[in-house]
């Protein structure tokens, strides 16, 4: 849980110049790595975040901006945007650099504004409005995921949808279609048939979390690999405000009863814990 009125440090190399800023909106983030560095999250003003790897991206050459890294770059931006716009412009403030993986983005807003941010060859690249032919990414370009798109039934080709997934393009084929097929007249809920994209696309053995952000109800929705149970998230029942404490959830260990008492004062020592068991897992993986 991220609070509003904080300063915060980039965190990089000494080398390098961090880039400096206060948070302007609280947050719920889903964090791997730690406090700061989200795989994704939604701020209290409906702006969701979401990054997958993007092999082959370049990103902008050194200049006189502060930088950032990836992953640090969506708490920048949900800390300080509340639309898909604010998020074009404050990108221009600042520098991404690499982390271990280089990455792309999936934005939307309160307004359904849809884009995707890429960075190729030194350039921001940015696909919105008119330009998202649908809202979908993996771990390809945009560009080259709509292209190969095109091949399949439903997107002007003859390629049936694929009832395996066997590559990146197999992925975007069946995220697309599903996405293009539903109707709010659909008897599903549109939660469950979300969470019905996630599971075609997935793994039951390897996904580590599965998360629906609800813009217009101001909640999320998730399951973990260790808990396929719905927990949800409400808004309005966190305190964003500078003054109170620093929450966590271990969402693998939490549970779909009053998930909201589950959380946690973040803290040195249970920080350190949970680093410590994450190196272990990957050393054992």
């Amino acid at each position: 849980i991220n609070r509003r009125g904080l300063k915060k440090t980039a965190f990089v190399e000494p080398e390098k110049k961090p880039a400096e800023w206060g948070s302007k909106y609280g947050s719920i983030t889903f964090n791997q790595v730690g406090i700061n560095l989200p795989m994704g999250g939604m701020n209290e003003k409906g702006l969701v975040i979401a990054q997958m790897a993007l092999f082959g991206s370049k990103y902008p050459e050194k200049d006189n901006r502060p930088v950032v890294g990836g992953l640090e770059w969506i708490q920048y931006q949900l800390d300080n945007s509340k639309s898909l716009p604010d998020v074009i412009e404050n990108n221009n403030k600042i520098r991404i650099i690499p982390d271990v993986i280089t990455l792309h983005f999936l934005i939307c807003d309160s307004k359904g504004k849809v884009g995707t941010i890429e960075f190729l060859n030194g350039e921001v690249v940015i696909h919105k409005g008119k330009d998202i032919t649908v809202p979908v990414c993996s771990n390809d370009t945009y560009e080259k995921s709509m292209n190969d798109l095109k091949d399949y039934t439903g997107f002007g080709g003859e390629k049936e949808i694929p009832a395996s997934i066997n590559s990146i393009s197999d992925i975007i084929a069946r995220a697309g279609a599903m996405v293009n097929n539903y109707s709010a007249d659909q008897v599903i809920d549109i939660v469950d048939y979300g969470f019905n994209i996630l599971e075609s696309v997935g793994s039951p053995a390897r996904t580590q979390w599965s998360v629906i952000f609800d813009i217009k109800s101001e909640r999320i929705i998730f399951k973990s690999l260790q808990n396929r149970n719905k927990r949800e998230l409400n808004f309005e029942d966190f305190d964003f405000s500078c003054k109170s404490e620093c929450k966590i959830l271990d969402i693998q260990n939490s549970t779909n009863r009053d998930t909201n008492s589950q959380f946690i004062n973040f803290s040195a020592e249970n920080y350190r814990d949970y680093k410590i068991n994450l190196y272990k897992a990957y050393k054992e993986n």
